[in-house]
């Protein structure tokens, strides 16, 4: 025997549904309103215990209940999520369910009595739906009555009826394949809740139970809505037997309901102890129902109505987080470095200013090839050469080491021109020979370089303590051929 284990607030089963709080207790099983620990969802779980876990008979009922809804698939019967079995459980099997809000019709009955009749016709309506559905799969409920009627609402706070506890619905092997194959009654044996059974059951007659049997549990179900009163009123459990298998039927009317011809008729109909005379599905029921009462079913839209949570109300600073919690973010109130603001600033200008330098050096190239004159060119292409190398030098600045070195520009002897050192080191040689050499063919001017054999860059890194290189006078020469005074 599995061992019966004490379920607390806050408890995980299987891994995956935390505990919040219990929701009621029956003669074999327990339900609990749980929280999946992953999804969030509120659920409801309901536990096989005590004795009944090592009952085979009681565990093959337990299966059954979680596989049927599966089976009718009807938006009117409780829809069943999962089932296993779980070591904090003893080993004990559990299905969960969805959680309905709301409460069943015989808690509606205690509170207001009994029902109009429009509401009545609505109710059993959508209850006859699913039990027809449920016949054509060869499932009896063998159950029905108020307690297992539960009155949920949905999004738009309209009535909506679930069915519910198929644990002792007598399956035909041969239609609902699947839900159970052991059997779970004998001959002699009574299932159901007395006040609602048939006469076959009352009897103990297993073999003749059928969808005729949910129709009288329907019609004695009407009774108890329309009037708020159970139909018999037994001394008894003997006496219950008696009045519903073997006394003769009495009508409403004769114990006090005012309800008319009509609903006696219908009454002695639904609940005939003949089987056969009894209306062949749950739907033909219900719509004589409205024509004996000369009534419609109600407009769900009139009897809108808000529930409160199925969980009893906690304070804020007891509620558990269904998932983790969600890390607010906020702007921070210390302000920013200067080095992050303004050293973006301060290289963009640089770059900028290089890519000026570098246009205005280009601009000078082609004023001195439209001129057509050697000398010209000679003179100007030193000029862009200088532009170039200190766009580059300024554009690599920010990220680059840089260094100085002297670079010999036409005429002038040295000059500090910053270089970067991914600058290519053939770049002054390249200036170098632009001075040296005349593109026109013409007089060759030698600048001042050192020997062929000694290297026109030479790259330092300096010092914080060498004084910066002083720059010759700049002496200009005038080609006599450009000299306009002639």
């Amino acid at each position: 025997m599995a061992k019966e284990q004490s379920l607390h607030e806050g408890t995980v089963v299987a891994g995956r549904y935390r505990i919040e709080q219990p929701l009621g207790e029956g003669g074999m099983s327990t339900v609990y309103a749980v929280r999946h620990v992953h999804t969030g969802e509120l659920l409801a779980m309901k536990i096989l215990r005590g004795a009944a876990t090592s009952d085979l008979r009681s565990v093959e009922l337990f299966r059954r209940e979680m596989r049927a809804p599966a089976q009718i698939e009807s938006e009117h019967v409780v829809r069943v999520t999962d089932a296993d079995v779980a070591p904090e459980l003893g080993n004990a099997p559990f299905m969960v369910m969805e959680l309905l809000r709301g409460h069943d019709l015989e808690k509606e009955i205690a509170q207001r009595g009994a029902l109009p009749a429009p509401e009545v016709l609505l109710y059993l309506t959508q209850a006859a739906r699913a039990l027809d559905k449920a016949h054509r799969l060869g499932i009896v409920h063998r159950d029905l009555k108020p307690e297992n009627l539960f009155l949920s609402r949905r999004e738009d706070g309209t009535p909506w009826l679930k069915i519910l506890d198929f644990g002792i619905a007598k399956i035909d092997p041969n239609a609902a394949e699947g839900i159970g194959s052991v059997s779970t009654t004998a001959a002699g044996e009574v299932f159901g809740t007395p006040l609602y059974m048939a006469p076959e059951q009352a009897r103990g007659q297993n073999d003749e139970v059928g969808p005729w049997t949910d129709v009288w549990a329907l019609g004695v179900i009407a009774h108890k809505l329309l009037t708020g009163k159970d139909a018999w009123q037994p001394r008894s459990m003997a006496h219950l037997v008696s009045l519903v298998a073997y006394e003769p039927m009495s009508t409403p009317s004769s114990r006090g309901v005012d309800l008319g011809l009509g609903f006696d008729e219908w009454f002695l109909r639904c609940c005939s102890r003949e089987a056969d005379l009894r209306f062949t599905s749950a739907t033909e029921a219900v719509t004589a129902l409205a024509t004996a009462l000369n009534d419609r079913p109600a407009d769900p839209s009139t009897l809108i109505r808000e529930e409160p949570s199925p969980l009893r109300d906690t304070a804020p600073s007891t509620r558990r987080s269904a998932v983790a919690p969600v890390r607010e973010l906020r702007p921070s109130a210390a302000p920013l470095s200067r080095t992050g603001i303004e050293q973006p600033v301060r290289v963009g200008s640089w770059v900028a200013g290089g890519l000026f330098a570098v246009t205005l050096g280009f601009a000078g190239l082609f004023v001195a090839l439209r001129s057509g004159n050697a000398r010209a060119v000679g003179h100007a292409v030193p000029g862009v050469h200088a532009a170039a190398a200190t766009a580059a030098a300024v554009a690599s600045a920010a990220a680059e080491p840089v260094l100085r070195a002297p670079v010999m520009l036409g005429d002038t002897d040295a000059e500090q021109v910053p270089i970067s050192l991914a600058a290519s080191p053939g770049a002054a040689q390249r200036l170098d020979h632009d001075e040296t050499s005349n593109p026109s063919g013409g007089e060759t001017h030698p600048a001042s370089t050192p020997p062929p054999s000694t290297p026109p860059t030479t790259a330092a890194v300096p010092s914080t303590t060498t004084a910066p290189m002083k720059k010759k006078p700049f002496k200009k020469k005038i080609d006599p051929r450009l000299d306009s005074r002639d």
